[in-house]
């Protein structure tokens, strides 16, 4: 029976398997190379897309601030202008009397206006805006007085007539705006009726009762009847009761009208 062949490996044979593996390991190393920067292109490519996108999301979100901004002033800006043509469009109130300067205003004339264009319609609260608005006059009166003495020669405080416009417009513009604040439209008023009346009736009795009281101290005698009219701001007992107040109640005017004064600026 034949002997069968024994195959044999040469050295030869070896090479060409190592070589054959160690191409084969070559391709895959190359391949895993071109992988592993194929994905590290992809990573850097996200980063900068992921960049891009938020750059783009912090723009988009700086307009639309800028547009809520806008829109925000154009309302407000509506909101003023709707106003300002309502304001237009309510009516001037007139004086009972035909705007007669001369006309003294009463404290009925003064408890009307207050329930009939004031925000309540409860009559302790008109009583109160009564009260309060009687308080600003007088504040204001009183600093007003007391700067016009500080420079006077006489101490004596001049008439409403004889008054300097400056001090008589600060006078009313002070009033004007604390009445304003408590929601008293007497912005609305033809010719400034209403607070003009209020202050010229103060100012009359508080110079006149200053005088008179200078005239006494110095011995002087003064003719014309009674300085201790009613105020329509107030009642016998809180005239009363007022009169005694004034020296401390300087301070308060004094306050007003710096806050005014501030408000102008």
């Amino acid at each position: 029976m034949p002997r069968k062949k024994i195959a044999t490996t040469t050295n030869a044979d070896i090479k060409d398997s190592i070589e054959t593996m160690t191409k084969a390991l070559s391709d895959l190393n190359t391949k895993v190379v071109i992988a592993i920067d194929s994905y590290s292109q992809a990573i850097d490519s996200n980063n900068q897309f992921k960049e891009t996108v938020d750059l783009e999301l912090y723009s988009i979100d700086r307009r639309l601030e800028k547009i809520e901004d806008t829109l925000i002033a154009l309302q407000e800006s509506n909101t003023i202008t709707r106003e300002h043509a309502s304001d237009e469009q309510l009516t001037t109130i007139h004086h009972a009397q035909n705007n007669n300067k001369d006309a003294k205003l009463k404290k009925e004339d003064i408890l009307a206006f207050i329930r009939d264009y004031g925000p309540s319609t409860d009559e302790d609260q008109i009583n109160e805006t009564r009260k309060k608005l009687g308080k600003y006059v007088r504040w204001a009166s009183n600093d007003i007085a007391k700067t016009i003495l500080h420079e006077s020669n006489d101490n004596k405080l001049p008439s409403w007539k004889k008054m300097s416009v400056k001090d008589k417009e600060i006078l009313l513009e002070i009033v004007r705006q604390e009445a304003i604040k408590i929601e008293l439209p007497v912005n609305r008023c033809s010719n400034d009726w209403f607070v003009t009346h209020l202050v010229y009736q103060c100012w009359r009795n508080k110079s006149k009762y200053h005088n008179n009281n200078s005239n006494n101290k110095a011995g002087i005698k003064t003719s014309g009847g009674s300085n201790n009219t009613e105020s329509p701001m107030e009642t016998d007992e809180e005239g009363t009761n007022n009169r005694t107040k004034e020296t401390q109640e300087d301070q308060k005017g004094k306050e007003v009208k710096e806050e005014w004064q501030k408000s102008m600026n």
